[in-house]
């Protein structure tokens, strides 16, 4: 009656401490990187779990050097009149301009996005044999940067309509900018940068703009000067004065990056958590050319401030200034423009395991003996190798040691495999080589021993691993065998171990049940 009690307590206990640590075990599952039961990836792997790795993409994706930026404002007249694309309306003076976004120096930017290789990388994985899940990884806040800096160029037409003189004066701007003092570039900048984190699917945002206004004019130049470039002959001899122009810009730039495309890929990582699979045979390593894509906008407003004074017109003292002396905005939008950087090489180091073909062949053994023979595994590839798992489909043959590391570049191991035989007759088996290579995760290799009548493989036999080895129960995660040695596999899923444990706890229960009854 006691020992039943003690049973029925027993049970209950065990299976709940069971239970606990089958939910423990769930819990640790897959925190070490690599894909557990088919879960998702990590947002980034870590290859000296052995069960991934990565490459370096190093993206810039920037305006071609000293190309402008791909918008245009036309003004139209100012001041307007009801169609403002059309003058003659019976306004004495007025002026259009038609303005351009340029790189500050010539052969330079206007805008940059910078990915540096060291945080823009690419994660590779390989839960199936299919190939290797490549993912963006996550940068570091922080290490991308995105730049512009932009200057302004201008043309422009002025109508005037007096009784002494009308007529339309048109000022480009490649034939203003020599008479501009100081060089070749309207006296305006605007510049502005930031940083974020690569890949940058979120969008960036950065607010560029020049000074004030009034503290902002392109050029200033006499009707006299001008008379030199203008379409008007002897201009100078119609017109005394000044033109001058000021002008600002309120910009908001973004960026997002809309895809990463792999070469060779089955598609486009579109998003932080996307994926594309990249398909093997692969060697000692994953090399393939990779770019990305995205999505640059602008928009904002260009503030204007002509400025026009004419003292004279035909030698007629006249005073004649531009209507309008606050500053007119114009908005602009460049909507979405594609943009994409360069292809780079990316080079993903790989774990290449070579494990011979040839049949081993022990030979004669006598019954109850025993005979081990070695066989030598290699890593050629550049990431380190692992055996997880041997398995043998034959109880007479054993692999004492179930798991390894082996070196990159070279790095070999000398599988010892056992062979005892039960009774005389002639044994074969296959042995199951299982590891992290991502083409051939599981290789195999013919053994042979003793003489005489043919004897079938019988089931698979784990055996028993003589350095406490452990089997995997998924990608990047191991479970030690239990101490009696099965070299039973264990799932990490811990439902199996939920099971055992609600059946024991039921037994527990029963028995105590059954006591009472009887006491």
């Amino acid at each position: 009656m006691r020992t039943c009690v003690r049973l029925g307590l027993f049970a209950a206990v065990s299976s709940f401490a069971l239970l606990t640590s089958g939910l423990a075990f769930a819990d640790d599952a897959g925190t070490e990187g690599g894909l557990v039961d088919g879960g998702a990836p990590q947002q980034n792997c870590d290859p000296t779990t052995l069960w991934c790795s990565n490459g370096e993409a190093a993206q810039k994706i920037e305006s071609k050097p000293g190309e402008e930026l791909p918008i245009g404002i036309d003004t139209g007249w100012m001041p307007s009149c009801p169609d403002k694309m059309q003058h003659n309306c019976g306004k004495t003076l007025q002026v259009r301009a038609w303005i351009r976004f340029t790189p500050l120096e010539s052969g330079q930017p206007v805008y940059a996005i910078n990915m540096p290789a060291a945080a823009t990388k690419l994660d590779a994985r390989w839960p199936t044999t299919d190939g290797i899940d490549l993912t963006a990884a996550q940068g570091t806040a922080g290490a991308g940067s995105f730049k512009v800096s932009h200057g302004m160029v201008a043309s422009f037409a002025l109508w005037i309509d007096t009784s002494i003189f009308t007529g339309e004066i048109s000022i480009d701007a490649d034939s203003l900018l020599p008479l501009i003092p100081g060089g070749q570039k309207f006296n305006y900048a605007a510049v502005n940068s930031t940083k974020f984190a690569p890949w940058g699917f979120d969008q960036v945002k950065l607010d560029v703009g020049g000074t004030d206004l009034q503290n902002s004019q392109l050029f200033a130049i006499s009707f006299k000067d001008l008379g030199k470039i203008v379409n008007v002959n002897n201009l100078d001899e119609y017109i005394e004065g000044s033109f001058s122009f000021n002008a600002v810009t309120h910009s908001t730039f973004s960026y997002q990056t809309t895809s990463i495309v792999p070469l060779g890929a089955t598609g486009p990582i579109a998003s932080k958590s996307g994926k594309a699979l990249y398909p093997g045979p692969f060697e000692n390593a994953a090399d393939f050319m990779a770019m990305s894509k995205g999505v640059l906008r602008y928009t904002g407003d260009v503030e204007l401030l002509p400025v026009i004074h004419i003292t004279s017109i035909a030698g007629f003292n006249i005073t004649l200034d531009f209507p309008i002396s606050v500053g007119i905005k114009f908005p602009y939008d460049s909507n979405a423009i594609n943009v994409q950087s360069a292809n780079v090489n990316v080079h993903v180091p790989l774990p290449n395991l070579e494990v011979p073909t040839t049949t081993m062949a022990f030979g004669g053994v006598e019954v109850g003996a025993s005979k081990t023979m070695k066989v030598e595994i290699e890593n050629t590839g550049e990431l380190g190798g692992m055996i997880v798992d041997v398995v043998s489909d034959s109880s007479a043959f054993t692999a004492p040691v179930k798991s390894a590391m082996l070196d990159p570049d070279g790095g070999t191991f000398e599988l010892p495999v056992v062979f005892k035989p039960t009774k005389a007759g002639k044994y074969t088996g296959t042995i199951t080589v299982k590891t992290n290579d991502p083409d051939t995760p599981e290789a195999t290799f013919k053994v042979t021993g003793g003489e005489g009548a043919d004897i079938p493989p019988d089931q698979p036999d784990a055996g028993t691993s003589e350095d406490g080895g452990y089997t995997p129960a998924g990608p990047g995660f191991y479970s030690p065998s239990n101490e009696g040695g099965c070299g039973c596999r264990t799932g990490a899923n811990p439902d199996g171990a939920a099971v055992t444990a609600f059946s024991l706890i039921g037994l527990g229960l029963a028995l105590l049940r059954r006591q009472r009854r009887r006491g």
